[in-house]
C-alpha cells in the first residue's frame, strides 16, 4: 500500500483515511469530528528501559483523573501516544506494541513528512474515573533522548504528547495531555540459565509454524505448540515458556519482528543481545500452560524477513535453523528446558505474486522440505 497524502483538517481534526495504518488487529474507522467539552482528563508516566544496544522499552500507565462519580463521558476508551490531531511525532515506528487486556493497538503514520504515533482503543476495560491502568507498551529504537525530546518532524512539540477519548477515538474534544518520564537502570541482559541446582526438564515438545504474504515485503508466521510429553498431565511436564528462535545465549531472526501477538493468557517479547545477535520471540504464561497432549495456535508475528530466511539458518550462527526453540516448564530457566530443533513448515498461499509462495490462486498451503 502507497503512503497517501493528508487530506484537508478543520482547525483540531483530521479524517483517519489519510492516515497508514500499520496493524493486523483492526481496520482504519472514520470517526465524525465532535464539539463540545470533554468531561475526560487523565495524566500518564512513561519508563523508559533499554533491552539491548539499540533497542529500549517504553512502558506507559494512565490515570484517568477526572473527578466526581464513574461515567461513560468521564473515562477513557482510547490513548493515542506520540499524537495530536493531524501529527504524529516518533522519529520511527515502533519495533513492536503491546496493549492492556479489552485494548487494541496500531501504528499510525501518514507519510513522508509525518512522523508515527500508536493509538490504543479499548473494546472492553476502559479506565474509569481515578483509576489507572498499565501496560500500554512498545519497542523501538528510538533513543529515550528522541521519546523525551521535541519531535524532528514538528520542532517545537514534545514526541510524547498524547491525546485521551472518552470512547472511540474523536468521538469527543478530547484532551491532551505529556507523561512524565523517567529511564529505568536495566540490569545486563541475562540468558545463561542458572548453575547446576536447575530441574531437569520432563516437558518435550514439537512444533509447526505457517508463513502467509501480507504485502510484497512483509509476511505473518503463525505457530502451533503441541505438548508432547508422555504420561499424566503435570506441573513438571508441562510448558509455560516457548522461546521461538532461540536456545541458551543465541537469537536466530535476522531482523526483528514487526509486531507479535500471544495466545490468550501469555505475554510475548522480543529479545537481543547485542549487534551480533539476531532476534527471538519469548511467550510466556503464568496461568495458561500447555499440558501433555495438548496443542495450541496463537503464537504468531509479522515481519520483513521472507520464508527463505525464517525457514532456513541463521545468518548469526550459520549452523543453527532459525526456527530452533526452546521450551520450559514454567518461567524461562525454571528447569533445563527442551530444544525443538526443527519445525515443520508451510508457506499459505496468498494474492500477493512471489516467486516463493507459486503462482495464482489463493488458500491452501505449500511445504517447505
Amino acid at each position: 500500500m502507497k503512503f497517501q497524502p493528508r487530506k484537508s483538517q478543520s482547525a483540531l481534526f483530521e479524517s483517519l483515511e489519510s492516515r497508514k495504518l500499520f496493524s493486523t488487529v483492526m481496520p482504519a474507522v472514520v470517526h465524525p469530528a465532535a464539539t463540545g467539552s470533554p468531561t475526560e482528563t487523565a495524566s500518564a508516566s512513561i519508563v523508559a528501559t533499554q533491552l539491548t544496544s539499540t533497542t529500549y522499552q517504553y512502558a506507559v500507565t494512565v490515570t484517568d483523573t477526572a473527578a466526581g462519580p464513574a461515567t461513560k463521558s468521564n473515562q477513557v476508551g482510547t490513548f493515542w501516544y506520540a499524537w495530536v490531531p493531524g501529527f504524529d511525532y516518533l522519529d520511527t515506528a515502533p519495533l513492536s506494541v503491546s496493549a492492556p487486556a479489552g485494548w487494541t493497538d496500531q501504528i499510525v503514520h501518514a507519510g513522508p513528512g509525518d512522523g508515527y504515533s500508536v493509538q490504543w482503543v479499548a473494546s472492553s476495560n476502559a479506565i474509569q474515573a481515578g483509576r489507572s491502568l498499565s501496560g500500554f507498551d512498545f519497542i523501538s529504537t528510538d533513543t529515550p533522548a528522541q521519546v523525551f525530546g521535541k519531535s524532528n518532524f514538528y520542532p517545537t512539540t514534545n514526541v510524547d504528547t498524547a491525546f485521551v477519548y472518552a470512547g472511540a477515538p474523536e468521538t469527543d474534544a478530547g484532551f491532551s495531555l505529556v507523561p512524565a518520564t523517567s529511564v529505568a537502570t536495566a540490569p545486563a541482559p541475562v540468558q545463561t540459565p542458572p548453575a547446576s541446582s536447575t530441574p531437569v526438564a520432563k516437558e518435550t515438545a514439537s512444533a509447526s509454524i505457517v508463513a502467509k504474504q501480507l504485502t510484497s515485503t512483509t509476511f505473518r508466521y503463525s505457530i502451533t505448540l503441541k505438548n508432547t510429553s508422555h504420561g499424566k498431565a503435570n506441573l513438571a511436564n508441562q510448558i509455560g515458556t516457548f522461546w521461538y528462535a532461540w536456545v541458551p545465549d543465541e537469537d536466530f531472526l535476522d531482523t526483528a519482528p514487526l509486531t507479535v501477538s500471544a495466545p490468550k493468557g501469555w505475554t510475548d517479547k522480543i529479545t537481543n543481545v547485542g549487534s551480533s545477535d539476531g532476534f527471538a520471540v519469548q511467550f510466556v504464561t503464568k496461568s495458561k500452560f500447555l499440558k501433555a497432549g495438548k496443542s495450541l495456535t496463537g503464537f504468531t508475528f509479522t515481519s520483513t524477513d521472507t520464508p527463505s530466511q525464517v525457514f532456513g539458518d541463521s545468518k548469526f550462527y550459520p549452523t543453527t535453523p532459525v526456527n530452533t526453540s526452546f521450551v520450559y516448564s514454567g518461567a524461562p530457566f525454571s528447569d533445563t528446558g527442551f530444544a525443538i530443533t526443527k519445525m515443520h513448515t508451510l508457506i499459505q498461499k496468498s494474492h500477493v505474486s512471489t516467486g516463493t509462495t507459486g503462482t495464482g490462486g489463493t488458500g491452501g498451503t505449500m511445504p517447505i522440505y
